[in-house]
């Protein structure tokens, strides 16, 4: 589990399989904006809660397939960076 200081935060996508949609302990969140690439899909202002997320991304393709990537957060405020934003850091994971 990656421990995270801010409770609100944006999320990072990155999927070559088209447009993801991203769930937060089951809740669906939508309005993706596409990054800096076609691949590269950012949500914004997620609100975590505090403990344990459950961070998943899901896409569905034009077979039907599903492909999903999850990943767990423990988000407490005695986690939060400062200003600098993240370092480098085997514990740390900045993207999805």
């Amino acid at each position: 589990m990656i421990n995270r200081g801010n409770e609100i935060t944006p999320i990072t996508v990155y999927s070559n399989r088209g447009e993801p949609t991203l769930n937060i302990n089951g809740q669906t969140i939508k309005g993706a904006k596409i990054g800096q690439t076609n691949v590269h899909y950012i949500f914004e202002n997620v609100k975590l809660k505090r403990g344990k997320n459950t961070v998943e991304a899901k896409v569905i393709q034009k077979d039907g397939k599903v492909l999903t990537d999850t990943i767990e957060w423990n988000y407490a405020p005695t986690f939060k960076q400062g200003p600098s934003g993240p370092t480098k850091s085997k514990t740390e994971h900045v993207g999805l």
